[in-house]
């Protein structure tokens, strides 16, 4: 029986960045549909954003998903059946040991279940190969 497919919630702020290669190498490798959130017409009341937290284009999607709890249960419940892993990028291996609590404690929350996390960054450009075997286990670790 084949899995099924899985969403990609892209929510960097650039739609062509660091983040968006290693997207594009896990819809290269694995099955997964793509939600770029800059290219949909959500919604949304304002948000402050900090360093070392999420986009705020991430941010404004959370907020609206969680109104689902309240104002269409029915959906909302539906949420308890997902799973969630969370994939950060940044200019080098320099993840901030805190940066996931925030995407923890939502899939909590939501009651959705988290599978883990992965940070990711380019060397010259080009996926280092450490970062490709996160990448393949990470692809791994969803279709199970």
């Amino acid at each position: 029986m084949n899995s099924p497919k899985s969403i990609i919630i892209f929510g960097s702020s650039r739609s062509n960045g660091d983040t968006r290669k290693m997207v594009n190498y896990l819809m290269e490798n694995g099955n997964f549909d793509l939600i770029d959130l800059n290219t949909k017409n959500i919604d949304y009341l304002r948000s402050s954003t900090y360093w070392y937290l999420m986009s705020a284009i991430l941010k404004t999607f959370f907020d609206r998903i969680t109104d689902l709890l309240q104002t269409r249960k029915e959906t909302g419940r539906k949420l308890r059946t997902m799973n969630m892993v969370m994939l950060s990028c940044s200019m080098e291996d320099d993840r901030i040991e805190t940066f996931d609590s925030v995407f923890v404690e939502s899939a909590g929350y939501l009651g959705i279940k988290y599978l883990g996390d992965l940070h990711t960054w380019l060397e010259n450009g080009e996926i280092p190969e450490g970062v490709a075997n996160g990448l393949n286990g990470l692809i791994l670790k969803i279709n199970k």
